[in-house]
């Protein structure tokens, strides 16, 4: 599968240093799922199109025993100039936004 932005929300499932969405827009939310095979320091991170880090989780399996990152959600919707998934280990994030549609 590859990235969807054409859904609410975008379902992002490869990392690269491309821009995903060039477009100015208001994310809601972001949770990342980690598949069975999820491993510690596991990580993800996603930055705006201008390499601002708007989200960086990395799983700590062994310490805390959290198989799963907890969802991120923004009372006041963030604003965020575009979108790069720069670093994906496994799974999928769910990015939630609202207003105006997400482009490439």
């Amino acid at each position: 599968m590859a990235n969807d932005i054409t859904t609410n929300p975008l379902v992002l499932d490869s990392a690269a240093a491309t821009v995903i969405v060039s477009n100015l827009f208001r994310i809601t939310a972001i949770k990342w799922t980690v598949d069975s095979g999820g491993a510690d320091n596991d990580t993800c991170v996603l930055t705006d199109k201008n390499g601002k880090v708007i989200y960086e989780e990395i799983l700590n399996i062994v310490t805390s025993g959290e198989v799963q990152a907890p969802p991120m959600i923004f009372p006041v919707p963030l604003k965020c100039n575009g979108l790069v998934c720069l670093t994906l280990s496994g799974g999928k994030v769910y990015v939630y936004w609202d207003g105006q549609q997400p482009t490439a």
